[in-house]
């Protein structure tokens, strides 16, 4: 196999440069495809209140009145969550969630 080169760089040089970035590339949008995969489920603690970003499908993160910040199930009235649950608006959103009674 020939290798020519351009700028003094031979063409087996620049394809190896080219397959590590590529290489990098792809691990980088695995690793976002890793953290995306690991939304927050109910329950687990979250960062941005209003939001259905980082938690699972169907849950939304909010604002317990202690001040604890979880993914909650998202609910449109009151038959959508568990009897010691309450369906409320979640702050900053249009959404309603299930929100613990004990903590209301």
């Amino acid at each position: 196999m020939k290798s020519s080169t351009l700028h003094g760089v031979s063409s087996s040089a620049r394809t190896r440069v080219g397959v590590q970035r590529l290489g990098a590339s792809a691990l980088a949008l695995g690793l976002v495809g890793l953290f995306a995969c690991g939304a927050a489920t109910i329950g687990d603690p979250c960062e941005m209140p209003g939001s259905t970003e980082e938690c699972v499908e169907d849950a939304v993160c909010d604002t317990l009145k202690d001040g604890e910040v979880l993914c909650l199930l998202i609910c449109e009235e009151q038959a959508d969550c568990p009897s010691d649950f309450d369906c409320n608006g979640v702050s900053g959103s249009s959404l309603k969630a299930c929100h613990p009674k004990t903590l209301e």
